[in-house]
């Protein structure tokens, strides 16, 4: 077991503070670009406002 004085437990408090935007998001960020790369989006051609043909079938 160890004691933390208060100083320790301020330190301690901002350094989890700190963790979800310095390590979280980066690593969401990375996570994401992962699932990108192995599940690409399908292009919908159903509703393309460019096709002349669009809505017609």
């Amino acid at each position: 077991m160890i004691t933390l004085n208060e100083q320790q437990l301020t330190e301690l408090n901002q350094f989890c503070q700190e963790l979800p935007t310095k390590y979280g998001v980066p690593l969401l960020q990375w996570f994401k670009q992962i699932q990108d790369e192995q599940n690409p989006k399908e292009q919908d051609f159903t509703n393309n406002p460019n096709d002349p043909n669009a809505g017609l079938g």
